[in-house]
């Protein structure tokens, strides 16, 4: 049990994504986007099937998407709440919270 919670704790430790095109890799669950302080990004997100069940989060760690925008981007043909992408340009600090079926992603 104890192994358990150490390597879900180490999960989410979170990848911080400072360029215009970011790939959000499997491995992590948490996307702290710095790149709103000076410029727009888009997330690549991973196929839906290889996140099965898993939650993920992105956030405007950079605190500027209503002046620069992040873009999340599904994997190919995939949607997230039925769009290939979503636009985060709402509130400076946004957060986003995804779930994968395996199929799809699904805002939560």
């Amino acid at each position: 049990l104890a192994q358990a919670a150490f390597e879900r704790l180490q999960r989410r430790r979170p990848l911080v994504g400072d360029t215009a095109s970011i790939d959000f890799l499997p491995e992590y669950d948490v996307l702290l986007v710095t790149r709103t302080a000076t410029g727009t990004a888009t997330v690549n997100l991973p196929r839906a099937a290889d996140m099965e069940g898993r939650t993920i989060e992105i956030k405007d760690a950079g605190f500027n998407c209503t002046a620069n925008a992040i873009t999340v981007d599904a994997a190919g043909s995939e949607e997230i709440d039925q769009a290939t992408t979503v636009t985060m340009n709402t509130i400076d600090g946004e957060p986003l919270s995804l779930y994968s079926d395996g199929a799809e992603w699904y805002i939560i």
